[in-house]
């Protein structure tokens, strides 16, 4: 049973004082109060009669669908659990460490670095003081709109113009472009890294709201690049004679470089960059993300030093790039790298302290003790092979002597050490077999301490204990409800189809014009395909009748409501030919209203995201309504109004 200290500090309520039962389950004060409190910040829940009991409607459908997940023995699922243990993972670390490791982030970000990962993202806004009402809408607004993208076949990025949040979605579609290490934060970063191309992240939270990754592609990493420029200037809002003018200058500039003249005479001549044109327009080392796109793929494109490229705009202007020097991401994880990138981590704030300090503390902390003498005995066992990666352990080693002890209650055994080094062995020059071994087993204490700290951390972090809760709960239901509403609303076409017959009067068609456009290019030819559209001509004769001048029009039929199509709004609804409208191209438009066609309810082909979605929403409500016979609930009203703040 889930325990927390989050009381309500006017109630005094023991957080392990039952407030509701499910069948014969029961859910605490503390569970509930967790989920209520979680998203306040700065305990500004209010603890109102009507806020208490939103949250509690809202928790017992959750707390429902998940025990019937687990009696449905979901969380045996290998995938699931397989799942649970990648997020413990990565949990833990927030947990084991006030920063990450140093050694493991610098190898991660040289990793990463080696790569640059293009990638997508939809945005849901999460507003600070959001509730846990809204903060729990839009963990389902995301969740959904995954499974629109992954179990529905939707592109993601009409998902982002749908719905992101992202003020910049209609531009972008919700591209971020190519990234590398340090180059947005860690979380974001991480997703992108670890979502595979073509493929969609789980929901990410992150301080702002939620977010889904898509990574688009992934390309061996660009490095560093320093250039020179030669730029002529066009500002912000200049007007089109004064972009052509520059343009015409930056050609005849790349024309005179193309008849010999150097690129540095050009410079001092012609150069509007007076902050490098005393440098010979030489620019600061670049990477990705740091110039304008257009800019960045000239520059990494120039093959050789000295090379120069045809003429780049941007919104500085009109430039003409030489290629100074490259410094590709070395594939070697040399000193320098490694210490440039240690200052980098440590700067970045991905590591609070070393390793080895947290392994001492957990050492002070837990009692460590060892056996020493059974360690050099160890050491005189282990032969030379070791150091050409061959050796194996003998029966002498795979024994049960405790070599140390975390705890008191956790023993580590000679052949557990045994183990280790035969599976960690490599071959190895300008070393000792004793040096090895010892090296060998500072770093298998090392793991040991961590993962039995690791382990400890469900029983003394009530914080991790309820994450991990949270997370393993959100997986069932997830799962379950894909079985329950997602996926059955999209494969049970018979009950989608009884739906809607039955609340067809939902989805109705507003009165609408049965109507063919003719689009001509001038007055002449409309005169002459009017006169043979009021005869009542098929499309196919006028073509064949204008004979090689049937370009001179198209056609456009459909059946409009009312501001769907602006030219149809402009004439009257009535059958019969409209009179011309002349457009601002010159280019003079009719319309040909067929018939008038009073409300009536749409087809199932003509609604069916709309249904499918209320039919899901149905199948929800249903479902839960079955669980609530399954678990009948039970609300304690004393325990729950004694959490409402009194006034």
């Amino acid at each position: 049973m889930l325990t927390t200290t989050v009381l309500n500090a006017q109630s005094g309520v023991d957080p392990n004082t039952i407030l509701f039962t499910m069948g014969n389950y029961p859910v605490t004060v503390g569970e509930f109060l967790y989920t209520y409190n979680k998203n306040n910040i700065n305990n500004s829940a209010d603890y109102s009669e009507k806020s208490l009991r939103e949250t509690l409607d809202l928790y017992v459908n959750f707390r429902l669908k998940v025990q019937q997940a687990l009696d449905l023995k979901m969380d045996t699922i290998k995938s699931l659990n397989d799942e649970l243990l990648t997020y413990r993972k990565q949990l833990a670390k927030s947990y084991l460490f006030d920063k990450e490791l140093i050694n493991k982030l610098i190898d991660e970000a040289f990793n990463r670095l080696q790569w640059d990962v293009r990638a997508s993202a939809i945005f849901i806004s999460v507003k600070k003081d959001a509730t846990p009402k809204d903060t729990l809408a839009a963990l389902n607004k995301i969740v959904s709109i995954r499974n629109e993208i992954v179990n529905k076949g939707k592109s993601f990025e009409d998902q982002v113009v749908k719905y992101s949040d992202d003020p910049s979605k209609d531009a972008t579609k919700g591209d971020v472009g190519y990234i590398t290490a340090f180059q947005v934060s860690y979380a974001l970063e991480s997703a992108i890294y670890n979502t595979a191309v073509g493929t969609v992240s789980m929901p990410l939270r992150m301080k702002n709201g939620y977010y889904l990754i898509k990574t688009t592609d992934k390309r061996p990493a660009r490095g560093q690049i320093q250039v020179a420029h030669i730029l002529f200037r066009t500002a912000k809002g200049a007007d089109q004679k004064t972009i052509d003018l520059a343009r015409t200058n930056a050609e005849m500039v790349y024309g005179k470089l193309k008849s010999g003249e150097t690129f540095e005479s050009l410079i001092a001549q012609y150069s509007e960059d007076q902050n490098t044109k005393s440098s010979n327009g030489i620019l600061a080392w670049f990477g990705i993300r740091k110039h304008p796109v257009p800019f960045e793929d000239a520059a990494f494109n120039l093959l050789n030093d000295g090379d120069y490229s045809a003429v780049v705009q941007t919104e500085a202007g009109f430039h003409i790039l030489k290629r100074i020097s490259v410094q590709p991401i070395g594939s070697v994880l040399n000193a320098e790298m490694k210490e440039d990138l240690k200052q980098r981590v440590e700067k970045d704030s991905r590591m609070n302290s070393a390793k080895s300090k947290l392994v001492k503390q957990i050492k002070t902390s837990y009692g460590f003790t060892e056996s020493k003498i059974l360690l050099e005995e160890i050491s005189k066992k282990v032969d030379s092979t070791y150091l050409d990666g061959k050796w194996r352990a003998g029966a002498d080693l795979l024994v049960k002597d405790i070599l140390f002890t975390i705890n008191k209650d956790r023993n580590y055994y000679v052949q557990d050490f045994a183990n280790y080094l035969q599976a960690m062995q490599k071959k190895r020059v300008n070393s000792t077999v004793h040096s090895v071994v010892m090296e060998m087993y500072d770093a298998f204490v090392e793991k040991s301490c961590l993962d039995y700290k690791e382990s400890m951390l469900d029983i003394e972090n009530t914080d991790f204990r309820n994450l991990m809760t949270e997370y393993k709960q959100g997986v069932l239901l997830f799962e379950l409800a894909q079985k329950k509403v997602w996926e059955r609303g999209g494969k049970d076409t018979t009950g989608l189809r009884l739906f809607h017959e039955a609340n067809n009067l939902k989805y109705m068609w507003k009165e609408r014009a049965d109507v063919t456009i003719y689009n001509c290019k001038d007055a002449a030819t409309v005169d002459k395909i009017k006169k043979w559209v009021k005869k009542g001509w098929a499309l196919e004769k006028i073509q064949l009748k204008l004979g090689e001048n049937a370009g001179s029009f198209n056609t456009e039929s459909n059946k409009f409501e009312k501001g769907q199509r602006d030219i149809v709004d402009q004439i009257a609804w009535v059958p019969g030919v409209s009179e011309n409208i002349t457009n601002e191209s010159g280019t003079v438009t009719f319309v040909n209203v067929h018939k008038i066609i009073p409300p009536t309810p749409k087809a199932l082909n003509e609604c069916k995201g709309p249904v499918m979605n209320d039919y899901q929403q149905y199948l929800e409500v249903e479902w839960v309504k079955e669980l609530k016979t399954t678990y009948p609930i039970t609300v304690k009203e004393d325990v729950l109004r004694s959490l409402i703040k009194k006034s």
